[in-house]
């Protein structure tokens, strides 16, 4: 790869600013990491909830179902789908055009439904229609289950029921398994942030910007329902995902808190015995990834934001207190740097992970222990770009 950041990010749909900031810091390694992010990981993780069932049980029925999947080797909850593909996907006269995220989420094969469409003409009940992108790349393709107008028109619904598309996962929030509780789909350093917070029955837990709560009813899940999980979340419908996923999953020691988690009420502050923090980041690392229009603005932006959760952190935790901090993008800024931000503000230290599946942390001038911070990386570990931390406030 040459230093045409031009052409380099025509070819791959990243924005120039993005293409310059992973080659910076990775080089070379620069388009195997777009390439990996363009595309699914191999495997597809899901957890099992042990509130209501074993991954045994799971597995057995999954078998039944003729869908091959393993469980982790060493973390019992997770279990492996395989993702297949890349196929070939018929392209149609009629086409439909969808959001950047409808995109990404049909690619890996779920059906179209009507908030994601955002151009659709001439098209008939039971129509074959080819999904396309804002780009005019071809995602997916099935059959019409709505006519244009409705596909434009309606809030909700099935507009295109998929029947080809370049990679098949498992449709796990169709499945009974899902709907009776028995698993959540989380990426696995997603769960694995849960099991480095390491949080114990009777702990008050705080999660910030908790939703769509998958670590927040992981962490009810390990506590085995006991103690008390408080979830904060400032959008009211994510907050309302929030308790449809409780009541699916039998949680029974988790709060939902509708507001800003960088302003809680003085009751919480200095009363987490643990804090999880997940706040909103640029998602660099998240697959498949069909394009990439963030600047470098947009970075800088997200980290005064971030670092706003940072400073709010120290309010809400006990002496002692544990903080996990994790975000989904790759970007040194939003991840080594708010550490260092935190470490060189605050009374905390870097501690190590129990759980520790991908590389080191990059290294940061004058941040001591950078090495016990925990990478995943999309064209090595096979998982999303993930970072994790965790401190100790030694109040």
């Amino acid at each position: 790869m040459c230093k045409d950041f031009q052409n380099f990010s025509k070819k791959y749909q990243f924005s120039q600013d993005v293409i310059n900031l992973f080659w910076e810091k990775y080089g070379e390694r620069t388009e195997k990491i777009i390439q990996a992010l363009k595309q699914p990981s191999k495997n597809y993780a899901i957890r099992v909830n042990t509130l209501k069932v074993t991954s045994e049980k799971v597995i057995e029925i999954l078998q039944e179902m003729n869908i091959q999947a393993e469980i982790h080797p060493e973390l019992d909850e997770v279990v492996l789908l395989p993702v297949k593909g890349p196929f070939s996907v018929p392209e149609y006269e009629k086409k439909v055009v969808v959001d950047k995220f409808t995109a990404e989420s049909l690619i890996q094969g779920a059906d179209l439904f009507a908030p994601g469409v955002l151009r659709a003409s001439k098209i008939r009940l039971g129509d074959m229609v080819t999904i396309i992108d804002k780009t005019g790349e071809c995602i997916a393709a099935g059959k019409a289950m709505m006519t244009a107008r409705e596909m434009l028109q309606l809030k909700k619904g099935l507009a295109v029921k998929i029947l080809y598309s370049r990679y098949k996962i498992f449709s796990i929030r169709e499945s009974q398994l899902f709907k009776k509780g028995y698993i959540f789909d989380q990426s696995f350093p997603s769960i694995l942030v849960s099991k480095i917070l390491d949080p114990q029955p009777y702990e008050f837990v705080l999660d910030l910007c908790a939703a769509p709560g998958g670590k927040a009813t992981h962490i009810a899940q390990i506590m085995r329902n006991k103690g008390c999980i408080i979830a904060i979340d400032r959008s009211k419908p994510r907050i309302k995902r929030i308790k449809e996923h409780i009541l699916r999953l039998g949680i029974k020691n988790l709060q939902v808190f509708h507001g800003d988690s960088r302003n809680l009420p003085e009751k919480y502050h200095h009363c987490a015995d643990k804090i999880l923090l997940d706040p909103p980041c640029s998602a660099l690392g998240v697959r498949p990834k069909l394009q990439v229009f963030t600047t470098k603005r947009d970075i800088i932006n997200l980290v005064r934001y971030q670092r706003q959760f940072l400073e709010a952190v120290a309010n809400y935790i006990k002496p002692n207190g544990i903080l996990v901090y994790c975000t989904c993008t790759l970007t040194t800024e939003e991840n080594e740097e708010n550490i260092k931000f935190l470490v060189d503000n605050f009374n905390c230290e870097i501690i190590e992970q129990s759980f520790f599946y991908g590389y080191p942390g990059e290294k940061i001038e004058n941040l001591p222990n950078w090495q016990k911070l925990q990478r995943f990386y999309p064209d090595i570990h096979d998982t999303p770009g993930y970072f994790i931390a965790k401190l100790r406030f030694r109040l």
